[in-house]
């Protein structure tokens, strides 16, 4: 039964071409989005790229062979896109949410054909539903083999025909699957003073130091080492004697959707990003202890090794804010707190690495702080679920904390 799809503006922030992918159904586009798109289309943060992407693309289709169409425009699936452009849309008594809910509203009472919101807002889709509407959540970008893939094999359990890299747990050894080739993977004893608690982390040491892996997602509960081990890892290849990646970054998602970019806090962009930066400063001080001590009766503390590291170029701690339009060759580089990264930011990110680089993403899908965001349509899911299949990939999940008794208390009982 064909349907009448109205959506929200989050949905065409999450995808530019979610018009496209509503097979034969109509879809409508209410005059409202199309002014909140346009509000957010200024800036460089992924928020504005996305809106800019997607009213290019709303152009293209309306626009298309040359004729300007205010009715309906064709669409690839067999389906019609209508901007809607109704009195409710001028309505200044309602907010853009009500707005968009009342052309929903509208369009039922004029015997549409099964008319839908879709929205990734919980509120929005609640007061739909409070109104007898049909609501529900944007499902076309969902991922669902994160939840199937990164742990461990065990024993002559198969592979599945995952082309990507994969660990097997036999006995007390741990084999590396690289396709149909299995061999034993290495076991450091240690990476910067830091052993490995479980085999999930000899794994993970592993993938993090094999240099034919260009890519590694580690995901995982708080505590797991995720942040830890793949700090230690860069450190070890990058300040070798010869080292593998000229230089070490660390990088963290840090503008919220609806946020203040980088240019709004105060002073430098050391200073915006320090806060941000806190948890890995502390994994820093773990792996490069800063020496103190008394001498002479008068307390010192010597330079901070990480900041040394930073002002000879080893290290840089950076934001994504500025990472748009650069080519990154012979880094190792670390995205942490991935799983707040949209399916656009993580490309981006993706096809800034140049040769000789290798990328990690760690996250804990669980803990995502994007309103319209959950842990199937994080873009670090999504990622994972594009690239299971690559033979130069691996995923990992961490299931055990090793930061403390509480911490994993917390993880199991909250």
């Amino acid at each position: 039964m064909k349907r009448t799809y109205v959506l929200d503006t989050n949905v065409l922030l999450q995808n530019p071409n979610a018009v496209k992918t509503f097979d034969e159904h109509d879809v409508i586009v209410p005059l409202t989005v199309i002014r909140e798109i346009d509000e957010m289309k200024k800036g460089t943060s992924s928020v504005s790229y996305s809106a800019r992407a997607a009213l290019r693309m709303l152009a293209s289709l309306v626009e298309q062979d040359g004729v300007n169409r205010s009715v309906k425009v064709p669409l690839p699936g067999g389906g019609e896109l209508s901007i809607d452009s109704s009195s409710i849309s001028d309505d200044s008594t309602l907010s853009p949410d009500d707005q968009i809910i009342a052309v929903a509203e509208e369009l039922t009472k004029q015997g549409n054909p099964d008319v839908w919101l879709i929205s990734k807002d919980t509120a929005v889709r609640l007061k739909a539903s409070a109104k007898g509407l049909k609501a529900d959540d944007y499902r076309h970008d969902q991922a669902l083999l994160h939840e199937k893939y990164g742990r461990l094999l065990v024993e002559d359990e198969p592979v599945n025909g995952i082309r990507s890299v994969r660990y097997r747990l036999a006995g007390d050894s741990i084999w590396k699957i690289r396709g149909t080739n299995e061999k034993k993977a290495r076991r450091l004893r240690e990476v910067y003073g830091i052993a490995a608690k479980t085999p999930e982390q000899d794994a993970l040491i592993d993938a993090l130091t094999d240099p034919e892996i260009d890519f590694v997602c580690v995901t995982g509960v708080p505590g797991g080492g995720k942040t830890l081990l793949a700090l230690a890892c860069g450190l070890l290849q990058t300040q070798k004697k010869s080292p593998l990646y000229d230089q070490l970054v660390v990088a963290r998602p840090i503008t919220p959707l609806r946020g203040n970019d980088l240019g709004y806090l105060p002073g430098d962009v050391e200073a915006k990003i320090g806060p941000h930066m806190s948890a890995i400063w502390d994994a820093f001080e773990m792996l490069l202890p800063t020496a103190k001590g008394e001498k002479n009766g008068v307390s010192y503390t010597s330079y901070p090794n990480a900041k040394l590291l930073i002002d000879h170029g080893k290290l840089s701690m950076e934001p994504l804010t500025y990472i748009r339009g650069r080519s990154r060759t012979r880094i190792y580089y670390i995205i942490d707190e991935a799983q707040q990264l949209s399916r656009l930011e993580c490309k981006t990110i993706i096809a800034r690495m140049g040769a000789g680089a290798k990328l990690v993403f760690t996250g804990d899908l669980g803990q995502i702080d994007n309103p319209f965001m959950d842990e199937r349509s994080s873009g670090l899911a999504l990622t994972i679920e594009g690239f299971i299949k690559e033979d130069n990939f691996c995923y990992l999940h961490l299931c055990q904390s090793c930061r403390s008794r509480l911490a994993e208390q917390a993880d199991t009982l909250l």
